[in-house]
């Protein structure tokens, strides 16, 4: 099933693509039938037709992934109801910001697991000296996973090491855990 969307994705932007193409196109050849000077322009305006043809599609698609999350978020609020996780925490490991994607952390639970945490809402409880700390809770919307709410509840705790910021490859590979994952490695 998920080899069926791919192609279909992939199907919807050709024919979007194509369409615009030959919307933009088709005016500037009917033209050229009354307008013989127009036939210079032809190559540059197959250029800029395939230039807006690609700009529209790009810009289809950042719509189409917008408005998904916007109706899982949307959902979420119909629920009413949120995920709460209540981490306890013997360790963390800073891992150095790259740009401006937020911090980034690999927390040793207490239960042994390796939770990986990022994001720009860190930065406020790191300047407070609250986080990292001995327990943290985090509420997220169940069905868009959004993070709703975090916060420190337990001592201040200090990360253990502090490791250089991950490289521009592993960034582009998505070879970087996401926010709130469990990451099986050892600590």
């Amino acid at each position: 099933m998920v080899i069926e969307r791919s192609y279909n994705k992939i199907g919807n932007d050709v024919m979007g693509g194509l369409f615009v193409f030959f919307l933009v196109l088709l005016p500037m050849l009917v033209l050229e039938k009354w307008i013989p000077t127009l036939k210079r322009y032809e190559i540059p305006a197959v250029l800029v037709a395939a230039a807006l043809a690609v700009a529209v599609v790009i810009r289809m698609r950042r719509l189409s992934v917008v408005s998904r999350a916007r109706k899982r978020l949307a959902q979420d609020i119909a629920n009413g109801e949120a995920e709460v996780q209540k981490l306890d925490i013997v360790d963390a490991i800073k891992v150095e910001e790259f740009e401006d994607e937020g911090s980034n952390y690999y927390l040793k639970l207490k239960d042994g697991e390796v939770m990986f945490l990022s994001g720009q809402y860190l930065y406020e409880p790191e300047a407070r000296g609250s986080f990292p700390a001995t327990r943290v809770s985090l509420a997220f919307a169940p069905f868009s996973r959004e993070l709703l709410n975090f916060g420190c509840e337990g001592e201040p705790l200090a990360a253990s090491a502090v490791l250089p910021s991950f490289d521009r490859a592993r960034i582009k590979a998505g070879k970087v855990p996401g926010n709130g994952d469990i990451v099986p490695i050892d600590f």
